[in-house]
């Protein structure tokens, strides 16, 4: 029974993938989604217009201001405008397909981002974001060669460009390359220390290889340079109130994660994840966090609803096979318990299921 309940889950899953994911029209993430991908990277000075902008230069000009604004919907349309209008010189060329390519990658269109992070390189082959940002398309695509490629090529161009070190630390650590992650995050902070999250990544990678010593040490000195980003600090960031565009409620989802893992406050870590949601309803991480949350309580019903809001706001066709499944192995549990309880039913739903 077991079996053929997960045969009709993997059959349901691809099915509903191939009618509803396939079809699906690109859509923007969350407002915490796109702020966070953005923070990931240091804040660089626009290029200067030419003497005699065109009207597409100047078009350029508005969707950087709109980016500065963090108004990503007009982002997009702008920068849109501005290809099709025709950009004058070749440094703000590349800046917008660079950034056109960005948000094609941030609403799962990954061909689409190659291809404008590709041209952007071919205007501009020194732009060393455009081929992190390639970097990161590649790994996408399940190429872990072309991205180091693309990480050499800019350390060739740049080797003092502390984005590269910390996006190939990122990529080696999902890699579980702890010891190697760790050693591009001290570079960066050698270039650069002022980025936080470097330094939490860095305790987290040192830990992660064993070397819990200097994990600790690395928390304690961050914790000292940081004093803003330590927990006890985490509930005067996060946002109060509804505010014009939506907040950055990443804090709070933060500050249920740290609660949870600290005390084993689920409670807590719950209301913090709710309170994230209703301040930015599209936030995927404290979606994701309540659904998995759920699920260790085994409220499986609400771990359903939770893991359906994942599918509709999964930007590419991998998050959406991984939410419905989780969605569907969740709703088995619930007729699991059904069918305990009604076992004459159970042999005509295992019937069905090897018909599918």
């Amino acid at each position: 029974m077991t079996r053929d309940v997960g045969r009709a889950t993997v059959r349901l899953t691809f099915t509903c993938v191939c009618v509803c994911g396939w079809n699906r029209e690109p859509r923007l993430p969350s407002f915490t989604f796109i702020s966070a991908y953005f923070a990931a990277f240091r804040p660089r000075p626009h290029p200067a217009l030419p003497a005699e902008p065109s009207t597409g230069d100047q078009t350029l000009h508005l969707a950087l201001q709109a980016l500065d604004s963090a108004d990503y919907a007009h982002v997009v349309t702008l920068v849109n405008e501005a290809i099709e209008q025709g950009i004058s010189w070749d440094e703000g060329h590349a800046q917008a397909f660079n950034l056109r390519g960005t948000f094609k990658f941030l609403t799962g269109d990954v061909p689409g981002a190659e291809a404008d992070l590709q041209a952007s390189l071919e205007v501009l082959s020194t732009f060393t974001q455009s081929l992190i940002k390639l970097a990161s398309v590649h790994m996408e695509q399940g190429d872990a060669q072309a991205a180091f490629k693309c990480f050499d090529d800019a350390i060739q161009v740049d080797e003092k460009d502390p984005d590269i070190y910390y996006h190939r630390g990122q990529v080696l650590f999902i890699m579980n390359e702890f010891m190697q992650a760790a050693e591009n995050y001290t570079k960066l902070t050698e270039l650069d220390d002022s980025f936080v999250s470097t330094h939490i990544q860095l305790a987290v990678a040192q830990y992660k290889s064993g070397n819990l010593a200097s994990s600790m040490a690395t928390f304690r000195r961050t914790s000292n340079a940081f004093p803003q980003h330590t927990i006890t600090t985490l509930q005067r960031r996060a946002p109060a109130g509804p505010t014009a565009s939506p907040p950055n409620v990443l804090p709070l989802v933060n500050k249920g994660l740290a609660l949870y893992q600290w005390k084993q406050d689920i409670g807590a870590a719950e209301r913090c994840c709710a309170e994230a949601l209703r301040l930015d309803p599209e936030c995927e991480a404290a979606v994701a966090m309540l659904a998995q949350l759920s699920l260790q309580q085994s409220k499986i019903e609400q771990a359903v609803e939770y893991f359906g809001r994942q599918s509709v706001l999964a930007r590419s066709e991998p998050e959406l096979v991984s939410a419905l499944t989780y969605q569907y192995a969740s709703m088995s549990q619930v007729e699991f318990e059904f069918l305990k309880n009604y076992p004459q039913v159970a042999a005509q739903l295992s019937a069905l299921a090897r018909s599918i």
